[in-house]
């Protein structure tokens, strides 16, 4: 019976090996385990998303639809000699997408963990809340940087509007708006939580 299970543990260790797999166990509580299970949930999206051509086109095919129109508008009414319009809308369409993806990137995370009948799945594994809120952010954010840095690029060569011709206050005001976004995501799950699938309609 021993050299039966040494023989697995081999076999176990090679194909470890082979795969190129840490075979290093980490404490649970240490800050390395924790990046791993945060960077597991990155991951885990990551993969769902780029093996979804749905997905990949959703992150370009709203905020390109809402930046040609309120763009075009924003051209109409310049050329009425509205002052200041192409500033007004198209800064605010580029900021409302920054509150708005940052809210909606991980609560959609959340509702699709349960849509999936994964989340029983997930937290079975050892992964606490946080870590799970820290992965589904931290991957919400990589892709409100894809959106923002589109948008950005569309309205520079359509419109000739650079968002960072808002000036240096914008940093602060955008770093504001993600947090009131991230805020707003985790209330809308503890609500979902709360009183079931019902309340989906917030998120």
């Amino acid at each position: 019976m021993s050299a039966v299970g040494g023989l697995g543990a081999s076999r176990g260790g090679a194909l470890a090996d082979l795969a190129g797999l840490d075979v290093v166990t980490l404490p649970p509580a240490s800050a390395a385990a924790r990046r791993r299970r945060v960077l597991a949930v990155v991951l885990r999206d990551f993969y769902v998303l780029r093996r979804s051509v749905p997905r990949m086109l959703e992150i370009v095919y709203w905020l390109t639809v809402e930046l040609l129109i309120w763009g075009y508008l924003s051209v109409f009414l310049q050329a009425r000699q509205v002052p200041a319009v192409v500033a007004v809308l198209l800064g605010g369409v580029l900021l409302w997408q920054v509150l708005f993806r940052s809210q909606s990137e991980v609560s959609m995370a959340f509702l699709e963990d349960i849509w999936s009948r994964n989340l029983l799945n997930v937290f079975v594994a050892p992964l606490t809340a946080a870590e799970y809120l820290t992965g589904v952010v931290a991957f919400g954010a990589l892709k409100l940087v894809v959106n923002v840095a589109l948008m950005a690029t569309v309205a520079l060569a359509l419109y000739g509007f650079g968002l960072f011709s808002l000036g240096p206050g914008l940093v602060p005001f955008m770093a504001l708006l993600l947090l009131m976004g991230w805020a707003l995501a985790i209330v809308t799950i503890g609500v979902i939580l709360r009183f079931g699938q019902s309340a989906e309609v917030i998120a």
